[in-house]
């Protein structure tokens, strides 16, 4: 596809700050969209009592076509814990379907990048459960950007 040299094929910085900009745009994706989520999604680990979290996975498939522009895939690793369950599994899945079923995605604001796809790889399921009775559930989505 972005071997013809297609407009969205930009070229790319040193470095990691695309992967910043990236989960940046994610991340103000998700407010924008008013899903009613019940806790604030943190960048890195779970908070140590009930939240939300997003921390970057394994990735891998990158492509290089002969114009040198690069397609990645970011995989995010979404992770929610509460006493309830249900508010686990609606809010991960809120997000994923939110995510998947855009028509446009949101671009990052000064990151050499283009964010083209978004798909969930593992729905929203179960991890573990805690001592104090919190349970932990997690959601694996995978992101197509160009650079």
């Amino acid at each position: 596809m972005a071997s013809n040299g297609s407009s969205y094929c930009r070229k790319s910085l040193i470095g990691v700050d695309y992967m910043d900009e990236f989960l940046n745009a994610v991340l103000k994706a998700i407010d924008d969209a008013g899903l009613s989520l019940t806790a604030p999604i943190e960048i890195g680990q779970l908070p140590p009592e009930e939240g939300a979290s997003v921390e970057f996975g394994p990735s891998n498939n990158r492509t290089t076509f002969l114009n040198k522009c690069k397609e990645d895939n970011i995989v995010l690793l979404f992770l929610r814990k509460s006493q309830n369950q249900l508010v686990c599994i609606k809010e991960l899945d809120a997000i994923g379907e939110y995510l998947s079923k855009l028509k446009t995605y949101p671009q990052p604001t000064s990151g050499p990048i283009r964010w083209v796809n978004t798909e969930v790889t593992t729905p929203a399921g179960y991890v573990d459960k805690e001592d104090n009775g919190s349970y932990i559930y997690s959601m694996i989505i995978s992101n197509k950007i160009t650079r």
